[in-house]
């Protein structure tokens, strides 16, 4: 009997000791840099495409990609927790980080022990949010108990000091220097905070059972750390879910939790880096539209006031263009930039040498040509109230809603989404005709856009293959622009280190002001002086880059560049900030085989990619030793 009970006993010290070490050997190999994001009934769209703005999924997708981080979504309102949705076909995990933004109060017949398993299990690490946290599978990984969540006017302050979470922020975390700078309607730069913030704000209320506590609000814990095994972590970002987003300090720990529960982390920082944007360039409404109505530029115009202050600046502008013209005599679409007349108001207008002024500023590499639509006017120009082509110049024609392509205020409706997708590829096609490049960028006309889903303007610019429209757009997903912030639009986030600001240049953002007021625009350089001037394809190469991790030795990253929304980087070199929580010194790093020395400062250092399309490899060759 001693001789079969020794036996049992060294069978099951065997297993166990090889469950450990495998294990061990699962929490050396470095974690796959993918995120996924788990929410509830956030997403409006059941199709899963558009993310509309107005709630903190929003932000955080809209973060993420901006961020340049590879994620999955899963929604707890259609799909069930299951182990399929963390393994893989090779039975090893599928992601290094999950990012839990649901309410399991809501769900409570999913299997949160699937949940449990991921993390404890496949060393996946865990970052949960605000009090999404109401049940006992995450309180278990978190290491603390949930208790409510109520009002409180205390500030967010560091508990610790020399964390990798919290290095270098502002204490409290929640103070509001996030100010953004956008263009006043008279051409001005001007400073001002874009969210009003209530003297009391939730938090949540927790007891620590077994975290380490790294800031708290009021003496309660707000953002804590739990090392569930070694080297998988279980990280608590309390706080106020509908606002606390809006603190650039948080937004960075919410960006190094998600490195520390990866391990690591290759992202995009934008601080002080600007998009210089004009509209309306080769659109027909300065010819017919009564209060809008000017001069298009000419050529000296162009290479006097925009190519010779952009070369003396080393910056470039984006020139949101309408190559078709609604030509009332012969009542269709004509190319715009083949017109020379007189219109009815007296002007002469010389599309012509307005083409040859945005040719030399292409040649120069200054300009960049993206599509404001193709005509910027109405696609019905002839139902009631019309037909516009011959009203009177004072009368209907002078109705802004005529000269709203995608969304028809005129008549208060939307355009059918059939007649939207052929002007955006229109546009498309016949600016490639007229400029030899292909636009990635989209504007609306006049914010006129259709909004519902079968109509939606949005997901249509992103199947049409645009890369942003005020937001990430892409073939995975349409992030919904929040109108209003960067001058006339963008990301809400605009201006800081998560996203570049996009600046309408003076005086009007259109060329209307430099047909009115040439000289104005130049002043743009005195109140940006402290920043860098960026493209626009640049900014859509980087968050449609494809990063994804690789088996072997080490850390090995494979950055992928397209020849469609990355060609920027078909000649342009690219910056990436690599995060490595543990790493404050240099690091010797291979880029494509060649080594390159990478400084690293309190976990960050920057990792250069040389030019060129397709596939670059970023090996980090004593990662985790």
């Amino acid at each position: 009997m001693k001789i079969k009970l020794l036996a049992f006993m060294a069978a099951t010290l065997l297993v166990l000791a090889g469950t450990v070490c495998s294990q061990a050997a699962l929490a050396a190999v470095p974690r796959p840099n993918r995120v996924l994001l788990v929410i509830a009934n956030q997403w409006d769209d059941p199709s899963g495409f558009l993310i509309r703005e107005g709630n903190e999924f929003h932000e955080i997708a809209s973060l993420l990609k901006n961020w340049g981080i590879p994620f999955d979504i899963l929604r707890l309102d259609q799909e069930r927790l299951d182990p399929d949705d963390f393994i893989g076909y090779d039975g090893k995990p599928l992601y290094g980080a999950i990012l839990w933004d649901a309410d399991p109060a809501k769900y409570k017949d999913q299997n949160y022990a699937v949940l449990a398993e991921a993390v404890e299990k496949w060393n996946i690490g865990l970052v949960a949010l605000s009090n999404r946290i109401r049940h006992p599978v995450l309180e278990g990984l978190l290491g603390l108990h949930y208790r409510g969540y109520y009002s409180s006017s205390a500030p967010i302050v560091p508990d610790v000091h020399g964390d990798f979470l919290l290095n270098g922020l502002p204490n409290p975390l929640d103070t509001n220097d996030d100010p953004r700078i956008e263009l006043t309607a008279k051409g001005v730069m001007a400073t001002k905070v874009p969210w009003q913030f209530p003297p009391f704000k939730d938090r949540v209320l927790v007891d620590n059972v077994r975290a380490t506590v790294l800031s708290i609000q009021g003496g309660i814990p707000q953002i804590t750390r739990r090392e569930v095994r070694p080297g998988t972590y279980a990280i608590w970002i309390g706080s106020d879910y509908l606002s606390f987003l809006h603190y650039q300090a948080m937004r960075t720990v919410l960006r190094r939790a998600l490195a520390l529960a990866v391990g690591y982390q290759l992202y995009r920082d934008w601080s002080r880096d600007a998009i210089l944007e004009m509209d309306d360039v080769g659109s027909a409404q300065n010819s017919w539209l009564e209060s809008w109505h000017y001069a298009t530029l000419t050529q000296d115009q162009i290479e006097k006031r925009l190519i010779e202050p952009l070369e003396n600046h080393h910056a470039l502008l984006a020139i949101n263009a309408c190559p078709g013209f609604v030509d009332r005599n012969a009542r269709r679409i004509v190319p715009s930039f083949q017109q020379v007349f007189t219109d009815e108001f007296g002007t002469r207008q010389d599309y012509i040498s307005t083409k040859r002024g945005l040719d030399e500023g292409l040649k120069r590499g200054v300009f960049e040509i993206q599509s404001h639509g193709w005509t910027h006017m109405q696609p019905d120009l002839d139902s009631p109230p019309g037909p516009w082509w011959d009203a009177p110049l004072y009368e209907e024609k002078a109705e802004v809603g005529w000269y709203r392509e995608f969304g028809d205020t005129r008549r208060n409706k939307e355009i059918p989404a059939a007649v939207q997708r052929r002007h955006l590829e229109n546009s498309i096609t016949w600016l490639e005709r007229e400029f030899g490049v292909t636009p990635l960028s989209f504007v609306a006309g006049g914010n006129g856009i259709s909004e519902s889903l079968p109509n939606n303007t949005t997901v249509l610019a992103a199947r049409a293959g645009f890369g942003w429209f005020g937001d990430y757009i892409g073939p995975d997903l349409a992030i919904e622009a929040l109108l209003g912030y960067s001058g006339m639009g963008g990301s809400e986030f605009g201006g800081t280190s998560d996203a570049p600001l996009v600046v309408w240049i003076p005086p009007d953002g259109h060329d209307r002001g430099i047909s009115q007021h040439p000289d104005q625009f130049a002043r743009i350089f005195a109140q940006l002086r402290e920043w860098n001037y960026g493209s626009m394809n640049a900014y859509i190469a980087y968050t449609h880059a494809q990063v994804r991790s690789m088996q072997g030795g080490g850390l090995t990253l494979r950055v992928s560049y397209d020849q469609h929304f990355c060609r920027y980087f078909g000649d342009h070199a690219s910056d990436w900030q690599m995060e490595i929580p543990s790493a404050d010194s240099a690091l010797q790093v291979t880029v494509d085989g060649k080594p390159q020395q990478v400084v690293f400062k309190q976990g960050t250092g920057t990792v250069r990619i040389p030019p060129g399309l397709g596939t670059h490899t970023i090996t980090v060759p004593g990662f985790g030793k």
